[in-house]
């Protein structure tokens, strides 16, 4: 009797890492970009958002209560999994490994800023290349900017919340000045474009991101 063929493996979804910067004006804009995300989503979210070094932990708290999404303050050395949320604890950097863990640092920081978005977004690139999603928030300054142009460079695409939307444009202009954004949206269209993006196989080219490859230096 001839054996039956082997299950076709279901198509691979177009990220496996979306890294978040947010600052002032962030908490609210998480919550309206996770809110809308399904419990399911397929890769795992981290996010630098900029509070005081001192600040209560209350953001785990505060976003938990607006998405169905695990959302947990990063831990050294843990392996991130889908459906879950990694903050970067106030005052601490966190940053991707080669093997896609969780590594926090306390280096100083970076162009003002600690846990610093740059950073995060530069780990991404170099960890995931192609297959990192970076989004940039409302907020001050230009912290972001430069690790989006990284994730761009690596043939990765980049989402800015449209400026007029914003608390504070600084960091979403910024990004877009450098031809890092691939599109700027509202937070609420940002969530539905992350879902297609992450889960639907070839809707970067739906979205005019293109088929992943890397930027010419």
């Amino acid at each position: 009797m001839p054996s039956s063929p082997a299950p076709t493996p279901p198509p691979r979804t177009g990220f496996d890492a979306v890294v978040i910067a947010a600052s002032l004006g962030g908490p609210r804009a998480l919550a309206e970009v996770l809110a809308p995300l399904p419990a399911e989503f397929p890769a795992p979210i981290f996010v630098a958002q900029h509070l005081a070094e001192r600040s209560p932990g209350f953001l785990p708290t505060m976003l938990a209560r607006w998405t169905a999404l695990d959302v947990v303050c990063a831990r050294d050395g843990e392996r991130p999994r889908a459906g879950a949320v990694y903050l970067a604890p106030p005052g601490r950097h966190l940053l991707l490994s080669a093997a896609g863990r969780c590594l926090l640092s306390d280096g100083a920081r970076v162009n003002y800023a600690r846990p610093s978005a740059d950073l995060l977004f530069l780990s991404a690139a170099k960890t995931f290349g192609v297959r990192a999603l970076g989004v940039v928030l409302t907020g001050k300054l230009s912290d972001g900017a430069a690790g989006a142009e990284a994730i761009r460079r690596a043939g990765g695409a980049v989402l800015v919340q449209a400026p007029e939307t914003c608390r504070a444009p600084d960091m979403p202009l910024a990004t877009m000045r450098r031809g890092a954004a691939n599109i700027a949206l509202p937070p609420s269209s940002l969530a539905a474009a992350l879902t297609a993006l992450v889960a639907v196989p070839g809707a970067r080219d739906l979205f005019g991101i293109g088929a992943g490859r890397a930027a010419a230096a």
